[in-house]
């Protein structure tokens, strides 16, 4: 379903870029302004549905410049949302296909791009995210970012450090971990020759979260609204 949704929409994108590109016609001022509030209302909204509201979007300017062809054009102004910036708009809601809706209303990914723990942070910031924190410390939903990180078939750095404050472990929102609730591998975090300050979880012990030395390189999980 999402897939003919997404055909529709970008047929009906290329559609108004043709005519756009025709007449050298910009949108309403009153129309534009719904399009850019129509982008930001829907990111709150499913996949399905985001796609759905852009198409509208994406049909209201077409039909502004259709109408223009016939004589009807109106003051123009330069908040105009053009077809080029809805095209990036959705190409960003099809990246976020790719990422994982969990239960807790976040969504979830695992790179496979072996990376150390800063640059797995710098690498989810750039994507908008952090290290995984909600979905691994939340018992509800933990086992769903589990199965995520197990698909990944690495072990994965999640958000979890003691790098400013050795054995007073802290998730990367800065909030303190409460021990119990971490799956710590058995006598775990050890802290081992005074150089593992970085939380994973660790492939071949079973997936049980583990202390490690933070340059190591291995997968990341990122985690965002």
């Amino acid at each position: 379903m999402a897939e003919m949704t997404l055909g529709v929409l970008i047929f009906g994108m290329l559609a108004t870029a043709t005519v756009a590109s025709t007449n050298g016609a910009n949108c309403e001022s009153e129309l534009c302004c719904y399009v850019q509030q129509m982008s930001r209302h829907c990111m709150s909204k499913s996949s399905a549905q985001k796609f759905m509201d852009l198409e509208r979007s994406v049909s209201a300017v077409s039909e502004t410049v259709t109408e223009d062809r016939y004589g009807k054009r109106k003051q123009q102004e330069s908040c105009c949302k053009d077809v080029d910036v809805l095209k990036f708009e959705i190409e960003q809601l099809k990246d976020l296909l790719t990422w994982y809706k969990a239960s807790n209303g976040k969504f979830y990914k695992v790179f496979k791009e072996w990376a150390n723990f800063t640059t797995a942070m710098a690498r989810c910031a750039q994507e908008g995210a952090r290290l995984a924190v909600d979905g691994i410390r939340n018992t509800d939903t933990r086992s769903e970012i589990e199965n995520l990180i197990k698909a990944g078939d690495d072990s994965t750095w999640i958000g979890l450090n003691d790098v400013n404050d050795e054995g007073l472990w802290r998730w990367n929102d800065d909030v303190v971990a409460d021990m119990k609730q971490v799956r710590w591998l058995k006598y775990q975090p050890d802290d081992h020759k005074g150089q593992e300050d970085c939380g994973h979880y660790w492939k071949m012990v079973g997936w049980f979260v583990n202390d490690a030395p933070c340059e190591h390189l291995m997968n990341f999980i990122c985690e965002k609204n």
